[in-house]
């Protein structure tokens, strides 16, 4: 008896290790799918920008256990402006204002953390490419039927690639 337990606990463990690396090549390969995707698009002219939103807390979900699949983000820009002065206030050595006339007349880039610092359109400088897609995998039939009482299993891949026109 304890010896059939413990093939049945092997052949488990041993899908359950095929299964994830099923679904990690499909995660990196879908990955990489829709980064050539968002990098073709970030390089060609016109492309669209968009910014990210940024998340200031997440709500539970219906199971009230936070930091699972089923919570909501809740979403907040107010802290935007202040990171970003925080990060370009701290970008040179000094800290302080005069450095940033040190920096102006050098800089030979489009977008520069100096006109970061001094305009308030942050979605023009730092503007992204988003690239989302899902991919269904089945589940081992083994995990199926012993484990996991479903067929298939969702994997979902998200990318946000800068806008890069003329910069190649």
């Amino acid at each position: 008896m304890e010896l059939m337990a413990s093939l049945l606990l092997l052949m488990v463990i041993i899908a359950g290790l095929l299964h994830i690396n099923k679904l990690v090549r499909s995660s990196l390969f879908l990955h990489s799918v829709i980064r050539a995707s968002a990098g073709e698009r970030a390089m060609s002219s016109g492309a669209m920008a968009m910014v990210p939103e940024a998340i200031k807390d997440w709500d539970p979900g219906k199971d009230r256990t936070r930091y699972t699949a089923d919570d909501t983000p809740k979403k907040s820009t107010a802290g935007i402006a202040t990171s970003i002065a925080l990060l370009c206030d701290t970008s040179t050595d000094g800290h302080a204002d005069g450095d940033w006339s040190y920096v102006a007349p050098k800089t030979l880039l489009p977008f520069s953390m100096l006109q970061l610092r001094e305009t308030g359109s942050v979605g023009s400088l730092l503007g992204a490419v988003k690239a989302e897609e899902s991919l269904e995998i089945e589940v081992e039939p083994v995990i199926r039927q012993l484990v996991y009482d479903k067929d298939t299993v969702e994997i979902k891949e998200g990318v946000w690639i800068p806008l890069m026109e003329g910069l190649y």
